[in-house]
């Protein structure tokens, strides 16, 4: 299936009329900003979490990087920097002849509810911020997950702006539980 294509199937799949034209649509779920991109023969879904706090460089960063590891605390997607703006984004990579309007409906409801996971650690780090970094650390907990609604926002257009099952055996929010 072709981005334009899936783009279409999956706005009738939410009762919204979405709009891939420009290789590039985004919508909101819940309080997530999702992008979906064309990237050739795949699929970028991604979303920008916002600023890394500045004084994330030991435990937080580390905890995102354990996350990455074989993608157990990240949904099967990656946390990446964007170097332009320091931001902290969370991507995902699929085969467009993997997908269509369903399964990239249920692929997008897991990464919303990766994202707002993650959203609230960075936010619960960000209240933290006159703290003692190590007793901070210790007060990050598990936030759960959103899902996505038929009432989500939608804005698309031609560019894009600048599931959290964990393995029992690995669980990398064990760090920052209370």
């Amino acid at each position: 299936m072709e981005y334009t294509e899936l783009i279409a199937d999956l706005g009738r799949e939410m009762g919204l009329e979405l709009d891939g034209s420009g290789g590039a649509c985004g919508f909101m779920a819940d309080e997530t900003e999702i992008i979906l991109q064309d990237a050739g023969d795949m699929l970028l879904i991604r979303s920008d979490l916002g600023l890394i706090p500045e004084d994330a460089a030991g435990h937080l960063l580390n905890t995102l990087l354990d996350a990455n590891y074989l993608y157990q605390g990240t949904g099967g997607s990656s946390f990446a920097r964007n170097p332009a703006d320091g931001h902290l984004h969370l991507q995902h990579y699929n085969w467009l002849e993997r997908l269509d309007g369903k399964k990239l409906l249920a692929l997008i409801e897991k990464f919303a509810g990766t994202c707002s996971r993650w959203s609230s650690i960075l936010d619960d780090w960000e209240a933290r911020e006159g703290d003692d970094p190590e007793a901070r650390d210790s007060q990050i907990g598990d936030t759960g997950s959103s899902r996505m609604s038929k009432e989500s926002t939608v804005s698309s257009g031609g560019t894009a702006g600048a599931g959290n099952a964990v393995p029992p055996a690995y669980d990398p929010f064990s760090s920052l539980a209370v």
